[in-house]
């Protein structure tokens, strides 16, 4: 026969242990639930900052190269100052470049295709025309160069929107909540 005093002893350290175990085992659940929580939101500012510095990359090397194109096409321009406008373009494909190099990190399959096309279109270009730069161009090819500069500002907006679409989608900003798939539901009947 057990004893009954042994048996109550065990029972209130039992009762005094259970809730300290369970204390900490909630803690601990609670503390990876907010860990892995930060992690899914950072992880998510990472590739919205992706999206919104590639598509501001794409906007601002197209307005750049019309910039520089405006000022090489007028007469008598500061030659100080079209270097300078063609080195903001210059600037401008570097910073395009390194965006479609990250984007393997932040953007979607289909981002990092489009960022990767529009890489090299940008690239072949720059090799085209002496790195952005028309007055290392020969004087014949110099029109054709300048040209293809200004086409590339075409492309590079024509770019700009599908990667938005696609990082929308990527990152579910148009995917409605519950209760908004809800309501609509309730208005199709």
């Amino acid at each position: 026969m057990s004893d009954p005093t042994a048996d109550s002893v065990q029972l209130k350290v039992l009762v005094t242990i259970i809730p300290g175990v369970l204390g900490f085992v909630g803690s601990w659940i609670g503390a990876q639930v907010a860990l892995s929580n930060f992690k899914q939101q950072r992880a998510f500012d990472k590739k919205l900052d992706w999206y919104e510095r590639s598509a501001r990359s794409l906007q601002s090397l197209a307005q750049n190269i019309e910039v520089a194109a405006t000022a090489q096409e007028e007469e008598g321009t500061d030659p100080e100052h079209l270097e300078n406008v063609w080195r903001d373009v210059q600037r401008g494909h570097i910073e395009l470049e390194g965006l479609a190099f990250e984007a393997g990190f932040y953007g979607s399959a289909p981002a990092t295709e489009l960022m990767d096309k529009i890489r090299l279109t940008v690239e072949n270009v720059a090799e085209q025309s002496e790195a952005f730069d028309p007055a290392a161009v020969d004087a014949e090819s110099r029109d054709d160069a300048l040209g293809k500069i200004i086409d590339l500002s075409a492309e590079l907006r024509a770019t700009h929107k599908p990667l938005v679409a696609e990082g929308r989608k990527h990152l579910g900003l148009d995917e409605l909540s519950w209760f908004e798939k809800l309501k609509t539901m309730g208005r199709s009947k």
